[in-house]
């Protein structure tokens, strides 16, 4: 069973698992369950490992900084050094953090905090941090997206139903070959959810 926390994830990970492997989630007995965000994982995932339910997580970025604090055997970062990264980010791009250092999004809209925390996953030194994170959550079942967001890794610029419904008529279209080197990143996710 694979939770994730989106909208994007819930509608193309089983399209793109598709197309990579030839057979539907579901036939090989994967769940893809949506948990309406992340904050909702730790509780689901304790339930489902105690019922010997073999569960993973696929996350953003921001869940390793924040909420995967929960995950048994998880070494957060040190929050100093995050907000530190994301300070000197600020000074350059001039984006809004809210009253403990964190990305929020502005009120006119152009920034988020997923715009935010895309800009900390492309700096030399947020982009370590995230790389470290990713993997000790990984070897603990809990997949977050290096890059930010899954929209990251599949190069899409906004969120939305259009984007997502325009996703779900390409991605049928395409050859196993073509995703592999198209998204090598989602491939390593896929081989990464099978094993």
């Amino acid at each position: 069973m694979l939770l994730n926390e989106g909208k994007t994830e819930q509608a193309l990970l089983p399209l793109l698992y598709e197309t990579y492997v030839g057979r539907t989630p579901g036939a090989d007995r994967t769940g893809i369950v949506p948990m309406c965000g992340s904050g909702n994982f730790h509780h689901a995932f304790a339930v489902l490992k105690a019922m010997e339910i073999n569960v993973k997580i696929v996350a953003d970025l921001d869940y390793a900084l924040g909420n995967a604090k929960h995950v048994p055997g998880y070494a957060a970062p040190d929050m100093a050094v995050v907000k530190s990264i994301l300070a000197q980010l600020q000074a350059v791009h001039g984006f809004p953090l809210d009253g403990g250092g964190l990305p929020t999004k502005d009120k006119t809209g152009a920034w988020t905090a997923a715009k935010i925390w895309r800009l900390f996953a492309q700096d030399t030194d947020g982009a370590k941090l995230a790389a470290a994170q990713h993997e000790k959550l990984k070897a603990l079942g809990v997949w977050v997206w290096r890059e930010g967001t899954i929209e990251d890794v599949l190069g899409i610029a906004d969120k939305g139903e259009d984007v997502i419904q325009q996703l779900e008529q390409e991605l049928p279209k395409l050859t196993a070959d073509q995703l592999v080197g198209m998204y090598p990143t989602m491939i390593e996710f896929l081989d990464w959810l099978r094993d």
